[in-house]
This record gives structure tokens, sequence and C-alpha cells, in this order.
């Protein structure tokens, strides 16, 4: 579940978020709600959204769509969007995205090799 989706039940004392799979607390009504990572278990996730081009784009395809991003992810409208919905932005270049993607796959094949959905 979306932590945004949750919001309500918590306000209303019907629901109890027992932690946050995010590397710091979230802000607003759910500052109080501890990490998992605080709680002692070493897991960090969050949602990722990417931003996908074609094989093969030239570096100055590349500058231009890193450029226009970086625009948009300073914009007023876009912060807002991120604080109403208890998202924790992060904007990562062409350049910073490959080994993050790298590291999520990581992340997630050793997850399920440990679990046993998957042989290595």
């Amino acid at each position: 579940m979306h932590v945004a989706n949750a919001v309500n039940g918590v306000q209303q004392g019907k629901l109890r978020i027992l932690g946050i799979a995010t590397e710091r607390r979230l802000d607003g009504a759910l500052a109080d709600i501890p990490t998992w990572k605080e709680q002692g278990y070493d897991l960090v996730w969050s949602n990722i959204r990417f931003m996908l081009g074609p094989k093969g784009m030239t570096p100055a395809q590349l500058a231009y769509w890193d450029a226009a991003l970086e625009r948009v992810v300073q914009t007023e409208e876009w912060k807002t969007e991120g604080r109403n919905n208890f998202l924790q932005l992060e904007y990562l270049g062409s350049r910073q995205v490959t080994p993050r993607i790298a590291s999520i796959y990581r992340q997630f094949k050793d997850a399920m090799l440990e679990v046993g959905l998957i042989k290595d």
C-alpha cells in the first residue's frame, strides 16, 4: 500500500503503520512512524519512477533531457505534489541512474535467491 493511501486511516485511528521502508522518516502526519532500519531491520525500499529513452541516444540528447527533467523537479508544483503524497523526492540524471538500477537489481536478485524463488 502506498503510504498516501493510508493517511486517512492513520488520522482516524483505524490504521497503525508499523514502519516505513524508506531511508529516513517521512514528514508531516507520518513523522512519528519509525523506519524499518530504526527498528533493526536492514530494509530500505521506495517507489521508483523512471523516464526512459531509446538505446543509443547521443550525448546531446541525454544532456537535453537531463536539463529538462532537472527543471521540472525544481518546480514548486513538483515539490508540492511530492509533499501531498508523502514522497521523498530524489532526481537522478542519466549518469547516476545506471548504478542505481544495478543496485536495485542486485537487491531483488538477492532477496529472490534467499527465499528460493530463483536459483543462482
